[in-house]
């Protein structure tokens, strides 16, 4: 997904969290409204979670901080790098530090001023497959911090069925929020489908010291946010298709050539948008005996996700849950950093399956 689109509801999330911590005097007072003086409000320190990056990712992110100046250094693991100004020197500094990482789980790296302090940011980009991170922070005063706890969902509405598309990480640390928004491509992508009839929903629960809780859940048209250029008017341009007539592939792989599809959720988006090259995913055995789902997206803006099951795409997509309720994908891509596979966890599995099914249902019938 294009990282300047995610970048705008990045923060619209963290404005829409802000002004729900800063507009609630019955919970904090008048210690709501002590906001830290000097430096930024919204930024975080440059630790970057390595897992969550590719190489250009975090390469990115440094030159965002360090824009080609000397004497930056970055910490990871037991060691500490000079910042390279140098172009090709840096490449290899970053290639370094994700083979350091490995196959960790988490894996962080530090980067550090001339002055030897960790520096800040307003926004850290990565991606790891089909998933989009973005990570920021509210800085507000440490006892505010300490006494109000936020947890935040990112849902899709979609024909005023909510689902939830990822819990949105949110550390407390100081006196300022570090957060963390996960949006996985497939869910954020159904979640679109509905184009107009698309709203992304933010659950914002707020507890007050132990003592009273709230949850709030705002509504919000694609259109406020996915703006088609910069300063341009409305939603994209949308289109999706549910084809419920067995037909003959036609995607991408001439291996399936052949094959016959026996439902379809076709997804039209501008071009530019997905910001992925041609990736291809399945699930089950599609094409060998009409037990499978196969997920396509191509640069160009099409996404499609098949079947070549007769009981359909959702029935299809149950019977290859895991038995630790899990639904797991089979990831085909030349880029070598794309991984293998990408897992749908558990409590997302039933949300994903409610926004295919909300689609199937209310787009197949205007299409009949």
């Amino acid at each position: 997904m294009k990282a300047v689109t995610i970048a705008k509801i990045a923060r619209l999330i963290v404005v829409i969290a802000v002004a729900v911590v800063i507009a609630i005097p019955t919970f904090a007072g008048v210690e709501s409204m002590r906001i830290r003086t000097g430096g930024e409000f919204i930024e975080t320190d440059s630790v970057y979670e390595v897992t969550h990056m590719t190489t250009d990712d975090l390469k990115s992110n440094i030159n965002e901080v360090t824009n080609g100046n000397a004497n930056y250094k970055i910490r990871y693991a037991t060691t500490v790098e000079t910042v390279p100004t140098e172009e090709s020197e840096l490449n290899d500094m970053v290639a370094r530090i994700k083979a350091a990482a490995g196959e960790a789980k988490s894996f962080e790296a530090t980067l550090l001023d001339p002055d030897g302090k960790v520096c800040k940011q307003q926004m850290i980009m990565g991606s790891n497959g089909l998933t989009q991170y973005i990570t920021t922070g509210i800085t507000l005063t440490e006892s505010l911090v300490n006494m109000v706890k936020i947890d935040v969902s990112l849902d899709s509405v979609l024909f005023d069925s909510r689902n939830k598309i990822s819990d949105v990480v949110v550390d407390r640390i100081g006196d300022a929020y570090r957060i963390t928004i996960p949006i996985p491509y497939i869910m954020f992508a159904t979640a679109l489908a509905g184009g107009e009839q698309s709203k992304l929903g933010l659950s914002i629960g707020i507890e007050y010291n132990n003592f009273f809780s709230a949850l709030f859940r705002l509504d919000l048209p694609m259109e406020k946010f996915m703006q088609s250029g910069e300063g341009g008017g409305g939603i994209p341009d949308i289109d999706c298709k549910v084809n419920n007539n067995a037909h003959a592939y036609d995607g991408n792989d001439p291996t399936y050539a052949g094959v016959t599809v026996e439902q379809e959720i076709a997804i039209s988006l501008p071009e530019g948008l997905t910001g992925l090259s041609n990736i291809s995913a399945s699930v089950g055995s599609f094409g060998e005996d009409g037990k499978g789902v196969r997920l396509e997206v191509n640069e160009d803006g099409k996404v499609q996700m098949m079947t070549d099951n007769p009981e359909g795409l959702v029935e299809e997509l149950k019977k290859n849950i895991n038995s630790d309720g899990e639904l797991v994908l089979n990831i085909e891509s030349a880029d070598p950093e794309v991984p293998s596979t990408f897992k749908i966890e558990k409590e997302y599995v039933d949300s994903f399956l409610s926004m295919s099914d909300d689609i199937i249902k209310m787009l197949g019938a205007m299409s009949s």
